[in-house]
Order: structure tokens, then sequence, then C-alpha cells
């Protein structure tokens, strides 16, 4: 490929002039090359993939057996509450997951165009994701603008200026395309039989027997929490609750411990139906006593791994504690309390635990501001909050 460049500036006893500052033609010349590269590499990944097909059987039975994984299951789905109605779906992490598994499968996203702001109007990037399943040739892209502002829970919007910032916040929105593209190229059948067994797997691992129940309801009224209010978060009844939620309220109570407010996630003006309610809430002080309050036995059995649980659950656990006792008569355990979690696990735990894009936005503002976190443990919790903001 020819390309001649002729620059001349003029100037005596200089034949050859001197470079400018901006080389267009040089620009050029090298986005198109980039071009020309990916696009000989993607042929060359067709012809690899026309020539060693799927084997979609052995495909579906990998992505089977790779949904049978609880660290893979547990960030397989999210659900969340609006407008009265569940919000469902597959996450990234599952996507990318099936994607590998499917095989020929390959996906990315590129900015095309930035349109900087002034500090107090924000810029505007236009991205375009896209998937490409190289062996039947049918690809899925999505072209999206994308302004460098964040919405707060307050109903403010704070403009982004920082290039990191924007970088990741444009990362955060092209993914969540990308996810969309990816599962276009999956066939339903094999998303449906890797959303039923994700919850198999969520079954198996986390409990929904009454008596699991009773003692998750009896370590949140510790807090000041009762069942109305986590009815009404998980928008069902108690008695009809998810093993998934039973997971993501274990998250929760851990992040109770560690010093979070309940109405992060509770509506605490629900009316309870319990004598017991607004005596605790008189009672507890919840900045406090959540780090300092002895370890009952219900709160105990919320601290374990999977796995005791699993095991208590298949019947080698006592028998459950007599309804009649609240947390105020049940005696302490020997178990020594249980220490707060470093500043780095609070952050990381309220990561987990948010379940809106604000939430993020919230817990990101606290991680600037705060001077306890050293430049590695905030990259690290850069990188578990860039792959939270895909989810939600």
């Amino acid at each position: 490929m020819a390309h001649d460049l002729e620059i001349y500036d003029g100037a005596p006893g200089n034949p050859y002039g001197k470079l400018p500052d901006v080389q267009p033609p040089m620009n050029n010349f090298g986005n198109a090359f980039a071009v020309a590269n990916q696009f000989a590499e993607i042929q060359g990944q067709m012809t690899i993939a026309q020539n060693f097909p799927r084997d979609e059987q052995k495909c579906a039975e990998a992505i089977r057996v790779a949904c049978s994984r609880a660290t893979l299951a547990e960030v397989a789905t999210f659900e969340y509450p609006r407008g009265g109605q569940m919000i469902a779906g597959e996450t990234i992490h599952l996507a990318k997951a099936m994607a590998t598994l499917w095989k020929h499968i390959t996906y990315s996203w590129v900015e095309l165009e930035r349109i900087p702001g002034d500090g107090t109007t924000p810029g505007v990037s236009t991205v375009r994701t896209w998937a490409l399943d190289l062996q039947n040739n049918v690809s899925q892209a999505i072209v999206v603008k994308i302004p460098h502002s964040r919405a707060k829970s307050n109903g403010t919007v704070d403009v982004l200026t920082s290039e990191r910032d924007i970088y990741e916040h444009i990362a955060n929105h092209a993914a969540r395309r990308m996810r969309s593209c990816i599962l276009a190229l999956i066939p339903q059948d094999v998303r449906d039989m890797a959303v039923e067994q994700v919850k198999e797997t969520m079954r198996l691992n986390y409990s929904t027997k009454p008596e699991e129940i009773k003692k998750l309801l009896d370590a949140f009224e510790a807090f000041g929490v009762y069942q109305a209010q986590i009815e009404k978060y998980i928008q069902r009844k108690i008695t009809t609750i998810e093993p998934a939620q039973v997971a993501n309220l274990r998250r929760i109570y851990l992040s109770l411990r560690s010093g979070y407010e309940p109405k992060t996630w509770f509506d605490m003006e629900v009316a309870e139906q319990t004598s017991a309610t607004d005596d605790l809430k008189n009672r507890l002080a919840f900045q406090g006593a959540r780090n300092t309050a002895p370890i009952t036995s219900a709160e105990s059995d919320l601290t374990k791994d999977t796995s005791e649980q699993k095991n208590a659950t298949d019947g080698e656990s006592g028998t459950p504690e007599k309804s009649e006792k609240t947390p105020a008569t049940k005696k302490t355990p020997k178990k020594e309390p249980q220490q707060p979690q470093t500043v780095e696990g609070i952050y990381r735990q309220a990561i987990a635990d948010a379940k809106t894009a604000e939430d993020l936005n919230g817990v990101d503002e606290g991680m600037k501001a705060d001077d306890r976190l050293d430049d590695k443990q905030r990259d690290s919790l850069r990188l578990y909050l860039e792959q939270r903001y895909e989810e939600v």
C-alpha cells in the first residue's frame, strides 16, 4: 500500500521543511492500518471457526457444568425491584462465560466519537458495542450515546471531568450493551438451561427451609429489621423466598455487622406486626451496637460459610430455637464478638450489596474521599466496582 506524504514549510535552506505538530495523513494511515489488521484477524478466526465448527451438544453441556459451580452461580443473574415488579436477567459474567464455552464468538466495544464538556455541561461519547458469531457469520451491534455524568441518589448530576472516571463510566455502560449483543447470539434454549442450572445450584447452596429462614429473621431483628421490611425489599412473602435472595440477604447482614445503616436497603417506616418492634428500635444504637454487639446463635449461623450452612440444612445441625425467644433474651455464646472488617473489606461488601448504579456512585464517592485507602487498595476496589457496574 503506497502512501505519499510531502510536507514543506517554504523555509529557505530547508528542502524538507519541518513536521507539523499534528499530522492527519499519518494518523489516518495508522487508523487504516489498524482497521485492516483487525479485519485480517477476524478473517483468520472465521476460517478456523468454519473449519472446526462447534459441537453444540458438548458446548451446552460445558455451560451447564460451569453454571453448577457456586462461584459462577452467585454472580450469574441479577434481580431487583422496580415499579412494583422484579427485573431479572443474566449478568455480563454469565454472558462472557457462555460466549467462551459456546465457542467461536468474539465481542468488544469501541468509542467512535467524543464531544468534550466544559466542566459544567457533561461531554458525550458515541460508543459501538458488538458481538460476532465467527462460525455462522452473524453479528449484533448497538450504537449508543453516553453522557459523561452520573446521577446521584439525591437527584443531582455529577459531571465527570477526570479522564479515568470518564473511561470507567463509558466502559461500564458499554459492557451492559455488549452483554445484550452476546446473549443475542446464544440460542434461547441454551440460555434458559443455564439460568435453570444456576437456580438449582443456588438451591443446593442456600437453604429456604423454615428453620433456616427463622434464623435469618432472628439475626436481622438485632438491627431493627423485621419480616415486613424484608418482604417489601424482596417483593414477596418470606415463605416464597428464593435461594438467590437468601444469598443476597446474607451479604446485606454482613454489611450491617460492618456498620452500614439498615435504611440503605430497607424501608424502616414499614409497620411490623410484632410487639418487640418499638422496643428494639428504641433500645438499639445503630451506629455503635453493630460492631460491639455479641453474636447471637442466629447471627453466628449467618456468618458460617456456604458449605456449613448446607450441612446444617441436611439435618446435621441441632433443632431450631423456640420461636418465643427474642434476641434480647438469648444467651450469648462463648464465641468472641465478631471484629469489624477492614476499611477495604467494608467498601468491597458495600459494592457487592449495591442494587443500583446510584448505590455504586455513592460508594465510589466515599472511596475517593477516604484517605485510609492506599493506591493498591483503591485500584483493587475500582476493578470490582467496574464489574458491579456491568451487572446493575
